[in-house]
């Protein structure tokens, strides 16, 4: 065997000039679209401006700890299981043509849960975590629900209330969002919470102001 330096030299060139070559044309392919970037940005201004507004009422103690923990109660209690009921009724009581899809989301997202109560089992014993610990209850609860609960339900409005060719697109997304989060609300709020359990959230947060620990 004998190596040819110039003959190697030319084949990583070949395929080199093939990769950029390829990349190119990808790139050349790729365009932005006005109008979905410009509702992609309407979207992401929505989340930072309701954010900023409550970081900034909390900052200004318009909202102590006092009253963040009551805002999450009322949330968890009162204000996100209504929006569900109302969704869902709505989606049952409206003829439409979800047939069986509307099923499987719930069961996707108990799939989902366990999946990535698995992943976080492996990645705990990777990083060589206690399951008892703070960080590996963390871990498990970040791994097993790491969807972003009603988050979605924020950017459907943003990028479907107003759809220009297709109305029916919003209440489609809210269903769908809807169902999903029947199965994934109840178990987080449950199950979540009996795996972090008594976290030591005080010393964690010890150093951060007081509206940005957890409620």
């Amino acid at each position: 065997f004998v190596w040819d330096a110039r003959l190697a030299s030319l084949t990583v060139g070949n395929r080199l000039s093939s990769s950029l070559s390829a990349v190119s044309t990808l790139l050349s392919q790729l365009r932005i679209q006005p109008a979905a970037f410009k509702t992609s940005i309407n979207a992401v201004l929505r989340l930072v401006s309701s954010c900023s507004l409550g970081l900034y009422a909390a900052s200004q103690g318009l909202l102590d700890q006092s009253s963040l923990s009551t805002l999450s109660r009322l949330i968890f209690a009162f204000f996100q299981p209504a929006l569900l009921f109302t969704n869902v009724a709505t989606t049952l009581a409206t003829p439409s043509s979800y047939g069986a899809s509307l099923a499987v989301l719930p069961v996707f997202a108990l799939l989902q849960i366990l999946f990535g109560s698995l992943y976080g089992q492996g990645l705990a014993s990777l990083l060589h975590l206690e399951p008892t610990s703070d960080e590996g209850k963390e871990l498990a609860v970040c791994s097993a629900f790491a969807n972003s609960g009603p988050l979605p339900l924020l950017f459907a409005d943003a990028f479907f209330r107003l759809h220009p060719t297709d109305p029916t697109l919003y209440p489609r997304a809210v269903a769908y969002i809807s169902f999903y989060l029947l199965a994934w609300s109840p178990l987080f709020w449950t199950v979540g919470a009996t795996i972090l359990g008594a976290v030591k959230t005080q010393a964690a947060y010890s150093s951060l102001p007081s509206y940005s620990s957890p409620p």
